[in-house]
């Protein structure tokens, strides 16, 4: 359950996205058929507006947003693909705007879990309770939109870590 959702944190969420879509700063999934960004972008906006990454998900699997093989000829499990991808770009999202209200209130932030996983990694167990900058944190965040693997914890494929103002 994500802590801090309310109309002008999605706000501010809708906002940091339309920047990086502008900036072509918006992650894009190896699994992802050519020509689906508009369909991408549209479910992102929508979830972000009034949904959640549940209703990304089922967005991306109704919009048939992946191929049925990656480009090493495995097949994509289409509905594992949809669940990363929405929870892992809803709380991209989440996350900066999160960082933006804790800078304006001159706040920290600190890590909790967002989202209940599968397995736990230790490094995530321990981030739990962590206080973080806020100003670097979404620094980091918005430089690596792109690639969302390079901001450390919070960017862990299916971590379900997030953060709350602190």
């Amino acid at each position: 359950m994500l802590k801090d959702d309310d109309a002008g944190l999605r706000e501010t969420m809708l906002s940091e996205f339309e920047g990086d879509a502008s900036a072509g700063e918006v992650f894009a999934s190896a699994v992802a058929n050519s020509g689906s960004e508009g369909q991408y972008h549209s479910a992102l906006r929508e979830a972000i507006s009034d949904g959640t990454p549940d209703s990304l998900a089922e967005a991306f699997l109704a919009g048939d947003i992946f191929t049925d093989h990656q480009a090493n000829g495995n097949r994509v499990n289409k509905q594992d693909a949809a669940v990363r991808l929405g929870d892992g770009q809803f709380l991209h999202y989440y996350n900066r705007a999160v960082c933006i209200r804790a800078i304006e209130l001159n706040r920290s932030v600190k890590i909790y879990r967002g989202q209940m996983t599968a397995q736990h990694r230790p490094e995530s167990d321990a981030a739990i309770g962590q206080h973080v900058d806020p100003a670097e944190l979404l620094d980091s965040l918005r430089s690596n939109s792109a690639q969302p693997w390079k901001v450390g914890l919070l960017a862990k494929v299916n971590s379900g870590l997030a953060i709350e103002v602190a």
